[in-house]
């Protein structure tokens, strides 16, 4: 799988045209310029939304009336013309001129993991930063995910709404248990699928992890969640729903388990990677977590996704830099990778390009389209 060429018009500040190697595609510039919202743009065509919005009215340049993203991809040898249109008011998928309205029809043509700057800290950062990477994983790549988050995040509001008016005297607690009960159902299988992809993951993290530090410590993950200790769905979902009813009666306010509140604890050597990795080592693990999601998408669907690498190089150090490097240059995967400057381990990138102001335009060495 691979994004041969790109187009984009009145997304943020971008205005471009471009065409891609089928490898490494260094984007340079200072911040500021366009590189980030160049990846946002990828992200848009393979998911048909943000990750940092999904409002696409926010997306428009301003003074402009109608923004377009379009690319050439190609997929199992068959090239596919993807398109969004967007305005104000509406948002428009097309695969070759045919609008798609179901998301389970747009997702396959194009999938991309995502790294960005603030991943570099998933190890010890705060909790919901590793669920959003959870989230971001799985719902690229399994729409029933995708579709279990956005229900679980209905009910939560609509209980959310109803603990106020219980506050406020208005409404009784046990109003609370048709909510409840819908949140356990959804919950338990959110929580089940997490555990199960972390445990597909773990084996090729473990693999990168060493590729890229060089160290032979072993790495394993716990998924600090009440699924870690129950394996079936009626079972989480009989536990869940118990653990709400005693809520309800003892402090109905008060904050409930769910995966909401999950986390994931990441171990090296036998000890918690939080506590006692270097600010190295933590890297490694981080960027590791995203090649592993790489590999998980290609034993899942038969072919890599595209990397899109925000900003990942400044972070590390000299030996990890060159480790990099070389593990990119070893994987046949399409990877865009963004940087305010290009490191010498890097200066053998297929294509290099330079973001100014939104545009892109042909580096020293590197062949524009």
């Amino acid at each position: 799988m691979r994004l041969e060429s790109l187009e984009v018009r009145g997304f943020r500040n971008l205005d471009l045209t471009a065409a891609f190697a089928p490898r490494l595609n260094a984007i340079v510039g200072p911040n500021g310029q366009g590189k980030t919202n160049l990846l946002e743009a990828i992200a848009v065509l393979a998911w048909g939304t943000s990750f940092r919005t999904h409002r696409h009215r926010e997306w428009l340049r301003w003074g402009v009336r109608e923004g377009r993203i379009s690319g050439e991809v190609v997929r199992d040898g068959l090239r596919t013309t993807l398109e969004v249109r967007f305005t104000v008011r509406e948002k428009v998928l097309r695969a070759d001129g045919n609008a798609i309205r179901r998301r389970v029809d747009w997702f396959p043509h194009l999938r991309v993991v995502l790294f960005l700057p603030e991943d570099i800290h998933l190890v010890d950062g705060a909790p919901d930063l590793r669920r959003r990477f959870l989230d971001r994983a799985l719902g690229s790549a399994d729409v029933r995910y995708l579709y279990l988050l956005g229900r679980y995040n209905t009910i939560w509001k609509q209980r959310s709404v109803l603990r106020q008016r219980i506050a406020a005297g208005q409404a009784d607690v046990q109003e609370l248990e048709p909510w409840d009960d819908q949140l356990a159902r959804v919950g338990a299988e959110i929580a089940l699928r997490r555990r199960e992809f972390l445990r597909e993951l773990e084996p090729s993290t473990r693999r990168f992890y060493r590729e890229l530090s060089g160290e032979g410590e072993g790495i394993f993950f716990a998924y600090a969640s009440l699924a870690e200790r129950h394996t079936t769905w009626e079972e989480l979902v009989a536990v869940l729903a118990e653990e709400l009813r005693r809520l309800r009666r003892e402090s109905p306010l008060a904050p409930v388990p769910g995966p909401h509140r999950d986390d994931v604890k990441f171990y090296l050597g036998g000890r918690e990677a939080r506590l006692h990795a270097s600010q190295g080592q933590k890297h490694s693990y981080a960027l590791a977590l995203a090649f592993g999601v790489a590999e998980w998408f290609a034993s899942r669907f038969g072919e890599p996704p595209v990397l899109l690498l925000d900003d990942v190089v400044g972070p590390l150090d000299a030996s990890r830099r060159a480790a990099l490097a070389e593990l990119l240059r070893r994987r046949e995967w399409q990877v865009f990778l963004t940087a305010t400057e290009l490191a010498a381990d890097f200066g053998t990138s297929d294509r290099l390009f330079r973001m100014w102001a939104g545009k892109l335009t042909s580096g020293e060495g590197g062949h524009a389209g």
